[in-house]
């Protein structure tokens, strides 16, 4: 069976070095456990409370080699690429690289999860929870951490001030004494993400009559999600809404007037983003390799005009992207190869019933990169074609010989290469 390696430019030599900038108590341990862990998957929990331990067992000075990480973790550079993107993604730690007389240095920030309260209350990870545990496992999660606070009614509060108990002299010196020390507090790292809120709302505030507290945290999420997926700046985001905005009901976004103005504002050739999403390295000469970076740089819209000869796609087909995005959650790097794979399998046309039914396999099997999809997309594609090959010759048992098999189609070749020219 054919597996898709991808790995960002990490080696086994170079060094790492843990910050701890947060409290991390039991009870964050508890959380990354119960809540994060269904969202980032076990390796990057493990990675996370093994990185934790390493900044609590090892001096302040002392660097951990990379190497050493994955023979105790017993993981591949792979997978300690997947697991701490999924770390960074969601704001628990933060990635620095240094380069100094020919050796890499990478210092890894960590911070403390949110608190139960942050999470239920955050509609991002609260959705995420509900849909990749459901909301009968999500609410059974909440349960664990809710509060019953006891009713005061009746009572009188006669809890002692601090004046009651401290009589301090201000006038000493010790009040005017700063001790010049950074300590730690419970600090939660920031979630990254391609569209850039702040300068959204800047460029609203700057060019329309908006106020910015009319847009609630649902409206702004699906903002970001139609810009990411159709690849609009921020810019061009504000004028959208400010086309469709009405003032005069209490749901001043319609989303799926959003959504039709994001199709009409799109030209071709396609524009670049204020924001671009970094590409994930490959290093290897392979034509996986380089189908893998093309995914990884490509919105779901771009692709799929690549795959239609650069050509600007149906608005019918446009509005099959927006389903499958919505309905799934699914990342546009994941995206990219089910759409790959549907056209590559259906004759070039995008049909939405297909589509959904292998977005929904995918979306089932948790996965959230194009190495893992394509993996999953190739042995789905080789099961089918097994059980056609018995089907049609059912008496001859033969061993499928996969050493002459091109790993990409003459087109799919056609259309990496083309992408590489530019």
């Amino acid at each position: 069976m054919l597996i898709f390696l991808s790995m960002e430019h990490i080696l086994p030599s170079d060094f790492l070095e843990v910050d701890n900038v947060s409290i991390i108590s039991n009870l964050d341990k508890d959380v990354l456990l119960d809540l994060y862990q269904p969202l980032i998957g076990s390796k990057a929990t493990m990675l996370y409370l093994t990185l934790y331990k390493q900044s609590k067992d090892r001096d302040d000075e002392e660097l951990l080699i990379i190497e050493d990480l994955l023979s105790f973790m017993n993981i591949s550079t792979g997978e300690l690429l997947l697991a701490r993107q999924a770390l960074e993604g969601v704001g628990l730690i933060e990635t620095y690289l240094k380069e100094e007389n020919n050796l890499r240095y990478f210092l890894i920030k960590m911070f403390s999860p949110k608190t139960p309260k942050d999470f239920f209350d955050d509609i991002l990870f609260n959705g995420l929870l509900i849909s990749y545990v459901g909301e009968k496992n999500a609410k059974r999660l909440a349960f664990k951490y809710a509060i019953y606070p006891r009713r005061t009614e009746g009572y009188v509060n006669v809890s002692a001030s601090f004046r009651d108990i401290f009589n301090p002299n201000y006038d000493s010196k010790a009040f005017r004494t700063n001790l010049g020390i950074k300590t730690m507090g419970h600090d939660e790292g920031k979630v990254r993400y391609d569209f850039n809120k702040e300068i959204f709302y800047q460029c609203l505030n700057a060019n329309t009559q908006i106020d910015i507290d009319a847009i609630n945290k649902d409206d702004i999420l699906e903002i970001e999600r139609l810009a990411s997926l159709l690849n609009i700046n921020e810019e061009e985001m504000v004028n959208i809404v400010n086309e469709i905005y009405n003032p005069f009901i209490h749901e001043h976004i319609n989303y799926e007037k959003l959504f039709d103005a994001s199709i009409k504002s799109l030209s071709y050739p396609t524009r670049k983003r204020a924001i671009v999403r970094k590409k994930a390295e490959v290093y290897s000469s392979s034509q996986i390799a380089d189908k893998i970076r093309l995914f990884d740089a490509k919105t779901p819209l771009e692709m799929l005009s690549l795959l239609k000869d650069n050509t600007q796609p149906a608005e019918a087909d446009i509005k099959i992207l927006n389903f499958i995005s919505r309905k799934y959650g699914l990342p546009n790097n994941v995206i990219n190869p089910i759409l790959d794979y549907c056209l590559s399998k259906n004759n070039g046309i995008l049909s939405r019933n297909y589509i959904d039914k292998i977005a929904s396999n995918v979306a089932s099997e948790k996965i959230d990169n194009a190495v893992d999809a394509m993996n999953y997309l190739n042995r789905v594609s080789q099961k089918a074609h097994q059980k056609q090959t018995s089907a049609i010759k059912p008496k001859v048992e033969k061993a499928i010989d996969n050493s002459k098999d091109e790993i990409l189609s003459a087109e799919e070749q056609a259309i990496v290469d083309e992408f590489f020219k530019k």
